[in-house]
């Protein structure tokens, strides 16, 4: 009988492949081929492959040859090969050209720098997007704001943030909040802002993996992670203007689930209001929570 992690990690490998055969449709062959996808797919098929033949030891003698790349190439797989609905239902024309930047970049995120970050923030603006669309929403991406969408007639105006530090985290809720009122206010008040941060690089480098037991355990660890990494940002986003509702925190980590011996991959959002209770902005804001809260289980 086939090892359950070596089915989750090729179900991985499957998104993954399916992804990059969707950009090949969109005349994007010659990037997927210089890609850091590439790698990524070549590590993953060596996992499944350890699995189905040698088992859990096998399995981890092989993630251990280069546990920070082994790291990475299961998060970016499962990230990019869970946005391939999305991007394939959204279509060409509306995608290509980030889809192409996305493509690009470092092979292992340590080595970003401000010139080589682009890919993988393009890459969770398209996280986000395809999150909102699973919550049945019709997102739209764009330069400014990032990602926007409606609820019930309120436009949300989302800008995506992916800090490297912890300091960092300070700095983009401050870059964000800068670049939204304008924006906002351009529209005579029919719009709100929401500012979504991914703490994947804040919490885990590459070296790191989730180890919980059961699925409640997980979410709990990884809730709780992301709340401790955003509590150090608090005294920026206590400060954020009235039209500024919401904070949308976003982590994927590779995870080990040892009550079933499941080598995985755990995601988790925590859905943070800004705006006081009971008033309009937390009602309409609260609209968006319980959509993202049923995919997420925590509506």
């Amino acid at each position: 009988m086939e090892n359950k992690s070596a089915v989750v990690i090729r179900f991985f490998r499957s998104l993954l492949d399916d992804a990059l055969a969707l950009c090949h449709r969109f005349g994007l062959g010659k990037e997927v081929a210089a890609s850091r996808f590439i790698e990524y797919r070549r590590v993953v098929t060596g996992l499944v492959t350890a699995l189905h033949d040698g088992g859990q030891d096998a399995a981890r003698e092989e993630f251990h040859r280069d546990s920070a790349l082994s790291m990475i190439a299961l998060t970016e797989a499962a990230e990019f090969g869970d946005v391939g609905d999305f991007i394939s239902q959204y279509g060409e024309h509306g995608v290509r050209r980030t889809l192409g930047r996305v493509l690009d970049g470092p092979v292992l995120p340590a080595d970003e720098d401000p010139n080589s970050n682009d890919p993988r923030n393009r890459l969770f603006e398209f996280v986000i997007a395809s999150k909102l669309w699973r919550a049945g929403l019709q997102p739209r991406l764009g330069d400014r704001p990032d990602v926007s969408c409606e609820v019930r007639g309120k436009t949300f105006f989302i800008e995506c943030k992916r800090p490297l530090t912890a300091r960092g985290v300070k700095g983009r809720i401050t870059d964000a909040a800068a670049m939204l009122p304008d924006r906002i206010d351009a529209t005579g008040g029919q719009a709100l802002g929401v500012i979504a941060l991914s703490l994947t690089r804040r919490l885990n480098l590459g070296d790191k993996l989730l180890v919980y037991r059961g699925e409640a355990d997980g979410k709990e660890k990884l809730s709780r992670a992301l709340a401790t990494a955003a509590a150090f940002a608090r005294s920026d986003w206590e400060r954020l203007p009235g039209n500024i509702v919401g904070l949308l925190w976003h982590a994927i980590t590779p995870a080990l689930d040892e009550s079933i011996h499941l080598y995985t991959i755990a995601q988790y959002m925590n859905v943070q209001p800004l705006a006081p209770s009971l008033s309009f902005e937390e009602q309409w804001f609260r609209l968006l929570y319980e959509a993202l809260g049923r995919i997420w289980g925590h509506a």
